[in-house]
């Protein structure tokens, strides 16, 4: 009902605004008209003889004259305020118009802002999972038969042979006792020798062993994709809503096994000392992506320490 009341003067309005010259019009016709009428029974009734009695019709011409000028010149001035009336509030409809008009431009503005918004990140979403299914499709594609069965044997307690198959996330395992076995063999070298040598030298030293035999060969494909995923939030931090990211971070963080931490873990340190490649480093630091590693797994469980973010986290 409140609607219908508000819209009864704007009804009115444009009404008048349509019909004030038509309803103008018929006021001075009919004024006319009643002059007119008025006139005509003067002379009916009161006759006069033409042209002795013209100065009786200047009289009466006169007469109407100082009548009828006040009245049509105070209607040309009502004729004027109309106008002038009727102007403004055109003025103001156009006004009101313009502004309705600049409100709903502003808000198909933001409209469109927020569509874009969300196109974008749907689009980042996808480009974000078609990354994590690469990552498990090189992970599936990992193959090849044990040439030293004995390895896996001693450090990971379990009975294989040599030739047999090792497909899948198993590879990780067993990449994880061969990088092991020669770390083992590099601190003993180190002993031997007789010469200090550092932890993250000995680890230099084991992981470009472990490259050297062909095993970084078949963890390239799953490194570079590991890093484009992470290099993929760092590119586009800005775009994502940070419980968004988060969420991104956790997602990447439980794509991967223990072994699968222990290699990374390692994989960083080996490009800080070979090439003084920081970046692989960092972003497992900034992101805590080693925070769920288990510190017993490492080589030493001292080298938890050469992650100090990720060590407030790590598990025993």
């Amino acid at each position: 009902m409140s609607e219908n009341i508000k819209s009864t003067p704007n009804n009115s309005q444009n009404w008048w605004s349509r019909n004030w010259v038509i309803v103008l019009f018929s006021f001075i016709v009919i004024l006319s008209a009643v002059i007119a009428i008025t006139i005509f029974f003067l002379f009916w009734n009161y006759p006069l003889n033409f042209p002795a009695e013209s100065e009786k019709f200047a009289n009466l011409g006169e007469y109407f004259g100082g009548i009828t000028d006040p009245i049509f010149n105070f209607m040309g001035l009502i004729a004027l305020l109309l106008t002038i009336i009727l102007q403004n509030r055109e003025l103001r409809n156009s006004s009101s118009e313009l502004e309705n008009s600049r409100k709903e431009l502003v808000k198909s503005a933001i409209a469109l802002k927020n569509q874009i918004k969300t196109q974008k990140r749907q689009s980042l979403e996808s480009i974000f999972f078609r990354l994590i299914q690469l990552h498990h499709d090189h992970i599936n594609f990992l193959a090849f038969h044990v040439n030293d069965a004995s390895i896996i044997n001693k450090y990971l307690g379990r009975v294989v042979k040599n030739n047999d198959k090792i497909q899948g996330r198993e590879c990780f395992l067993y990449f994880y006792a061969v990088l092991n076995y020669m770390y083992d063999k590099q601190k003993k070298i180190a002993i031997n020798n007789g010469n200090y040598v550092s932890e993250v030298d000995i680890i230099q030293r084991a992981y470009k062993e472990f490259y050297n035999k062909g095993y970084q060969e078949m963890l390239g494909h799953y490194f570079r994709n590991f890093f484009n995923i992470v290099n993929f939030l760092e590119i586009h931090r800005k775009d994502l809503k940070q419980q968004i990211k988060k969420n991104y971070i956790d997602t990447i963080r439980a794509q991967f096994s223990d072994y699968e931490a222990i290699l990374i873990f390692y994989k960083g340190l080996y490009l800080i000392q070979e090439y003084g490649q920081k970046e692989f480093y960092q972003q497992a630091e900034k992101y805590l992506l080693l925070k769920n590693l288990r510190k017993s797994l490492l080589f030493n469980e001292e080298h938890y320490k050469y992650y100090p973010n990720n060590a407030k986290f790590m598990w025993k």
